[in-house]
């Protein structure tokens, strides 16, 4: 959004946001949904434009073009004609369409996908009060999709282009929400300081709530955070489902059609953030650094390497805290011989300037936190 100006402490705003990117998402989905319904409708009886439409680009041994009509209908709704039978029966005179050909099903990865984005987005317009209705109403006919199958690609290309604008990759009120989520409240508005005075507004909208107390003296560290059916809960959700599935190989395959080289978002995501902050920070009290092997769980103990311990990497961090301090770490370390080790640290830091330290992780969700038997837990993501 960067033709707009970014107002996260005005609720109008949030409201244009949901109705603006959310709805984008939710009737761009729609619209494929809908044609996957006709197109089921329409199979029931044979017809010989959807046919043509279901062959094309089958090559002579049995498998597709680049730019197959056939195989982008099969990856966007599972529907599909046996390519290899219908190679074997081509080239013998007078078929007899209503008899020879037979359209199969298979579970189809995009139309699970778009099932999914449907759901959570509808579902964040009913909590945000837009009804799904109020969006403008496309109507799609399969049989211009038949006669003209170019505007299948339009459609692709209009629900490819509501990820974009609604994903955190590009949209700063999407990586507000997932920005916010599990921080202290002191931390929130250090990083939106216009927050302040609308705090409580934007809270009760977007479902942000306390999610972690700790002792009294520690009150200013309350963590808070969305529960999962909240607005906020819902957008997180949304926007990770959409980074977890938007590069998978059958989902890509549909993206091809429309863009050439479609972005690996979530990779891109983490691993520009992660190289950013790897090379400001001092990890002053944040004992994790994240290494540069491929496994993002596989990090660096800085008090480990501080003890001249032979560790490849660390695992698997817990923080024990009494009152506002962390007194022990632990954690799970391979050595270089191969072998593995439970390790612990005692050690007394201070629980704020752990949060402080380890903002900049908790940000970006390239780190997030759980807790587990009265220990903190730090889940690389």
């Amino acid at each position: 959004m960067p033709s707009e100006e970014f107002r996260y402490w005005d609720l109008s705003s949030w409201k244009e946001y949901i109705k603006k990117y959310v709805g984008n998402l939710h009737q761009s989905s729609r619209v494929l949904l809908e044609l996957h319904q006709q197109l089921q409708d329409k199979i029931k009886e044979v017809n010989k434009g959807l046919i043509n439409l279901m062959l094309g680009g089958i090559l002579p041994d049995g498998t597709y073009d680049k730019y197959s009509s056939g195989k982008l209908i099969r990856r966007l709704f599972g529907l599909y004609i046996d390519p290899h039978y219908w190679v074997s029966i081509s080239s013998l005179k007078d078929i007899a369409l209503d008899t020879k050909i037979e359209v199969l099903r298979e579970d189809s990865e995009f139309l699970e996908f778009l099932k999914e984005v449907n759901e959570l987005s509808e579902k964040i317009l009913r909590k945000a009060e837009m009804r799904p209705s109020e969006n403008s109403e496309t109507k799609v006919n399969i049989e211009e999709i038949i006669n003209t199958p170019e505007k299948l690609l339009d459609l692709i290309e209009d629900f490819l282009k509501s990820i974009m604008g609604f994903v955190a990759n590009y949209n700063r009120y999407t990586f507000f929400v997932i920005s916010i989520n599990h921080l202290p409240r002191f931390l929130i508005e250090l990083l939106y300081p216009k927050l302040k005075s609308t705090f409580n507004d934007i809270s009760s909208f977007l479902g942000l709530s306390i999610w972690e107390r700790f002792k009294e003296e520690c009150k200013e560290l309350t963590l808070y955070g969305f529960d999962k059916e909240s607005i906020g809960g819902l957008i997180y959700s949304l926007n990770d489902l959409i980074w977890d599935k938007f590069n998978e190989e059958k989902i890509k395959d549909v993206w091809e059609y429309v863009l050439e080289d479609a972005p690996e978002l979530k990779k891109e995501y983490y691993s520009n953030i992660k190289q950013a902050i790897i090379e400001t920070q001092n990890h002053v009290v944040f004992p994790e650094i994240p290494s540069r092997v491929g496994d993002p769980t596989h990090v660096m103990c800085k008090l480990c390497m501080n003890e001249n311990r032979d560790i490849e990497y660390a695992y698997s961090f817990q923080y024990e805290i009494k009152g506002c301090t962390i007194k022990h770490i632990f954690h799970r370390a391979r050595y270089y011989s191969k072998s593995y080790l439970d390790v612990e640290h005692n050690v007394r830091i201070d629980l704020k300037a752990f949060f402080i330290d380890v903002a900049p992780f908790l940000a970006t969700k390239i780190l997030d936190i759980c807790f587990q038997d009265k220990k903190l837990l730090t889940i690389w993501r």
